[in-house]
């Protein structure tokens, strides 16, 4: 098969898994000389994307039909900044509780900034579509005011 008759949803599929392989080696090397600080990355990132405090959790409130928008973008969007933070902390051997805070009013921010993109840009000055939130009835800070 020639790379050419791949269907493009395979190679976005292939590109994110080979980038989550990247991202757990470079976790791996960058502990090399901390091996103990590994275990603690990898606790934040996974806690940081599954269930019951991370995006997993988010992206499942998008069914519901009335939710806490704050608590929404919080795992939405802010656990992984909460990752960021915290794990910027534990790899420099510092404490990441006192970064939990930052990282959530960043990503939450991040994520009211998002709603917003989503209904005043156009698809083509952002490269991705818009309007998806309201197609698809996700909870926005837009929405939320309106």
């Amino acid at each position: 098969m020639t790379f050419s008759l791949i269907k493009p949803r395979y190679c976005k599929d292939f590109w994110k898994a080979i980038s989550k392989q990247i991202a757990y080696e470079n976790l791996a090397k960058g502990c090399e000389k901390n091996p103990q600080r590994l275990i603690q990355l990898i606790t934040i990132l996974s806690k940081s994307s599954g269930v019951p405090f991370g995006i997993c959790s988010g992206q499942g409130w998008e069914s519901e039909d009335k939710i806490n928008l704050s608590a929404y973008h919080q795992l939405k969007t802010g656990s992984l900044f909460v990752a960021a933070t915290c794990m910027g902390a534990v790899s420099t051997g510092e404490d990441p509780e006192p970064w939990v805070e930052l990282g959530a009013r960043i990503g939450e921010a991040f994520q009211v900034a998002d709603d917003l993109i989503d209904v005043t840009c156009s698809q083509k000055s952002m490269g991705k579509p818009t309007g998806q939130d309201i197609k698809n009835s996700r909870p926005s800070a837009v929405a939320d005011l309106v």
